[in-house]
């Protein structure tokens, strides 16, 4: 059996590859896992996290991240933007703003919630590119509190990242 390849085919297979073919030629999408160390007034912790990204231009993304920070039972879902200035062509600085939403559960279950609000974000650090697809961050967050915020204060933390890119 002989397979036929048509124009009508070859014209389809190129309109439905064209937006990931340009998505992959520009490295616009990213995700990313890290770890670090998170602290409040009553003490650290570690935590874990994962984001995901945009590029909206060269110097500017906005991403979506999670951490959990299991000793407070505390997780933290973000909505930022990520600006970058570049020191060479491998070494970017960052920084960070946007907003937090945190919870803190000591048992686990969002039924049992003690304290949860939506609070400001700022950060900053460093990013290295090993290559196209992969490069590595350390950063460091800040959620201030008020004094109606719930969280008793000040939660910070630092954490290494290592991010894909495609």
């Amino acid at each position: 059996m002989q397979h036929r390849f048509s124009v009508k085919s070859f014209l389809w297979l190129a309109l439905l590859a064209w937006p990931l073919a340009c998505v992959q030629a520009h490295n616009r999408f990213y995700i990313g896992v890290g770890a670090g160390q998170s602290r409040a007034v009553s003490g650290s912790s570690i935590a874990f996290g994962a984001s995901f990204g945009y590029r909206v231009r060269r110097y500017l993304d906005l991403a979506l991240n999670y951490e959990s920070i299991p000793h407070y039972e505390m997780t933290i879902a973000s909505v930022t933007a990520l600006g970058r200035y570049r020191i060479t062509p491998r070494i970017h600085l960052l920084g960070r703003l946007g907003i937090a939403n945190w919870y803190e559960s000591p048992l686990g279950t969002q039924s049992s919630i003690v304290s949860s609000g939506i609070a400001p974000l700022v950060g900053a650090g460093v990013s290295y590119r090993f290559s196209r697809g992969f490069s590595a961050r350390l950063q460091y967050q800040l959620i201030p509190a008020s004094r109606n915020s719930g969280l008793g204060g000040n939660f910070q933390g630092e954490t290494v990242s290592i991010i894909y890119h495609f």
